[in-house]
């Protein structure tokens, strides 16, 4: 308990006045109070080492028996602010207590008795007793703090109780809150291991306003399943553990006193013997995990090219990307909190991490390297919202995109793939104890990721799940026994341009034998999650980009989500010069005679009909976009003789040249100032023209 007293475990607005250990502020005596520091002589409720004990000298009848001692650090409560004082009190029969605030260098017992807003009725067992100290309209100053221990007035029966003899009171853990409910002390019995039954608790199922106390000797807690628990404070002695299974999480409202290995936390993984499959994102929820103590205690899966390395790796983005440890590491790494790590099982079951619970907001450097990619997860034991996330990170620079990335390896037909959530369509969206994704930094200076402590809730496991209701379209693709997919949100509010929240780039951070994604016309960014207004559908054609091996045939089918009456999904090939419905249980195939890796050849048309336009539609979904000041890509162009002009803003021609159109085209541009030209293109299927600005 004398860790009580230190900063690394006060919370708010709390300060502990007098925790009666070593070291503790001098105890003074007045009015008959007899008065002796000894050992706690009754450990449930109160694991303090050791407690004052307050008495009544022999032939003693003063009213005003009392303690007192200086505060050292003055506790100040600001103007028109309430604090509290809690005492924990242990006494034979109910008596009369007081505290007193006021006290001054000259007169250290000076102003008058504040009794507690509870009365002492649990008798004989260690009861919190709390006092209402306002700040009034110039705030209040406390220096020195009196306590009455037996003034025998307004007690039931009334009269004095204590002697010097075998009438005690015994007092602990005197401190300031800003929290006026009761800190009842709260002992597990261990009559069974299960937490969430009443009679294992001395007095009932912690609570926010109910502590627990673990001591050893008894039957470790185990928290089942998807459990949700809270707790005003924690002490956990050293030598026991509570037990935290799976998607379970825990709040503490107020203190932690939790020794290294007193919380084992268990997440259940999935296992697969192909090399490549059932890896998880992960980080740890409690703090003091290394990496050797966690390969140690865990069963994980081993490398198969090289048996040495064990499932378990960090992420850099210098471009080596993961790093595998080995069963013979022997080095300093550890669960930083904040930091994500890969794991993968050797057989389906729990992980367990062990160390000791973390508390207040935490941060984690990012930076920006080969890719803007770092690996982050949820530091808590608890749940913490998307939203809120983002809006604690929303400093300049900060991220690239309101965007997270989690690996959820089930999707794919079970090769796994990365699962995109962005501010503004999942705002709801909860992250998992122990969650680890990737974020994208921004080019701050200094940068770093944090996790608000007030962030944190108690949800149901429901990890990339979504209950949103939106008109939406999953496009995928499949080559062999892989698959990717891509998605498009039709929502109100939104752009044809990048709205940063609403659109999520793909994760790039690999390299992909089969993918598909959206862009942006004019744009070379890669969506993953793409949304767009969700009025006019027919008059959108979206540009497909696509990375597939080539002499192999590549499947493309969609699921639509609220579509509405009549519309349907069309994919168009300009290669072939085709349309083909690919929405409801209709899929269509395509031979890649080459491989792809990029965009211009396939798009999506959402419409009421397949007839649809080759001419002045088609030309929308051109992109045009310079490549610096040397040259221009143009994509999505049929096969056909095409002529391009670029003038100035004066309107001169600059430049012309004819060419043969393809799916992708570079055109070469002479050696030209830096402004803004238009460019004007001439096909068989009409004219196009479009502004850029080369620099």
């Amino acid at each position: 308990m004398l860790l009580f007293c230190t900063s690394a475990f006060i919370y708010g607005q709390t300060m502990v006045l007098h925790d009666f250990e070593i070291g503790s502020p001098t105890v003074r005596v007045a009015g008959g109070a007899d008065y002796s520091l000894i050992a706690n002589p009754d450990m449930t409720d109160n694991a303090s080492a050791n407690v004052g004990r307050i008495g009544r000298v022999a032939g003693t009848t003063n009213w005003w028996l009392l303690i007192n001692f200086d505060l050292g650090t003055p506790y100040v409560i600001p103007a028109n602010e309430t604090r509290y004082i809690h005492i924990l009190v242990k006494a034979p029969e109910q008596t009369d207590l007081g505290v007193r605030v006021d006290g001054t260098a000259e007169n250290k017992n000076a102003g008058g008795v504040t009794r507690g807003t509870n009365d002492y009725t649990d008798i004989g067992q260690w009861q919190d007793i709390v006092f209402t100290i306002p700040g009034g309209t110039g705030g209040k100053t406390v220096s020195y703090l009196s306590f009455h221990a037996d003034m025998g007035v307004e007690n039931v029966p009334s009269g004095t109780i204590l002697n010097d003899t075998n009438t005690f009171l015994y007092v602990d853990n005197i401190k300031f809150t800003n929290s006026a409910p009761s800190e009842l002390q709260n002992t597990w019995l261990g009559t069974t291991t299960d937490w969430s039954t009443p009679t294992n608790w001395s007095r009932g199922l912690p609570s926010s306003s109910l502590g627990a106390i673990i001591p050893t000797g008894v039957a470790e807690p185990i928290v089942a399943d998807n459990t949700a628990i809270s707790t005003n404070y924690i002490n956990i002695a050293s030598g026991t553990a509570i037990n935290i299974s799976n998607g379970s999480s825990l709040l503490v409202d107020k203190e932690a006193i939790s020794p290294n290995n007193s919380i084992k936390y268990k997440r259940t993984l999935t296992a697969n013997a192909d090399a490549t499959k059932a890896w998880h994102l992960a980080t740890s929820p409690i703090a003091g995990v290394s990496i050797v103590n966690f390969i140690a205690g865990n069963n994980l899966a081993s490398g198969t090219t090289n048996p040495i390395f064990k499932g378990i790796a960090n992420y850099t983005n210098d471009g080596n990307g993961f790093n595998y440890y080995d069963a013979s590491y022997a080095g300093g790494d550890a669960f930083t909190v904040g930091k994500g790590f890969a794991i993968k099982n050797a057989t389906a079951g729990d992980v367990e991490f062990s160390g000791f619970f973390r508390k207040s907001d935490r941060q984690i450097a990012i930076s920006q390297g080969t890719n803007n990619f770092n690996l982050v997860g949820n530091p808590y034991l608890s749940f913490i919202n998307l939203g809120a996330f983002f809006t604690n990170n929303n400093a300049p620079d900060r991220l690239t995109e309101e965007t997270i990335w989690l690996w959820d390896p089930n999707a794919n037909s079970g090769n796994g793939g990365y699962i995109t959530k962005m501010s503004g369509t999942d705002p709801t969206f909860e992250i998992a104890p122990g969650q680890a994704f990737f974020v994208s930094a921004g080019p701050a200076a200094d940068n770093e990721v944090s996790f608000a402590e007030e962030n944190q809730s108690h949800k149901t496991d429901t990890f990339l799940k979504s209950s949103v209701s939106r008109t939406e379209i999953t496009l995928s693709i499949k080559q062999d026994n892989i698959t990717n997919s891509t998605k498009l949100y039709y929502l109100e509010g939104t752009s044809k341009g990048f709205d940063n929240g609403f659109d999520g780039s793909m994760f790039d951070g690999l390299d992909y034998e089969l993918s598909i994604y959206t862009i942006i016309p004019n744009d070379d960014k890669k969506l993953s999650v793409q949304s767009l207004p969700n009025s006019d559908l027919e008059t959108m054609i979206v540009p497909l980009g696509v990375i597939a091996g080539e002499g192999k045939e590549i499947i493309f089918s969609t699921y639509t989500k609220n579509l509405p009456a009549g519309i349907d999904v069309y994919l168009e090939d300009r290669e072939q010069n085709t349309y083909n419905k690919i929405s409801g249980s209709n899929s269509h195939s395509v031979y890649i005679s080459n491989a792809l890796n990029g965009t211009g050849r396939f798009y999506i048309h959402t419409n009421t009909s397949k007839s649809l336009s080759l001419d002045s539609d088609l030309l929308n979904s051109v992109s045009i976009y310079n490549i610096g000041s040397e040259g221009l890509k143009i994509t999505g162009l049929n096969k056909g003789k095409t002529n391009i002009s670029l003038f100035n803003l004066l309107g001169k021609k600059v430049m012309s040249t004819t060419f043969d159109g393809e799916n992708v085209n570079n055109i070469s541009l002479p050696n030209l100032a830096t402004g803004i030209y238009l460019v004007k293109l001439q096909t068989n299927k009409g004219e196009l023209n479009k502004k850029i600005i080369l620099e």
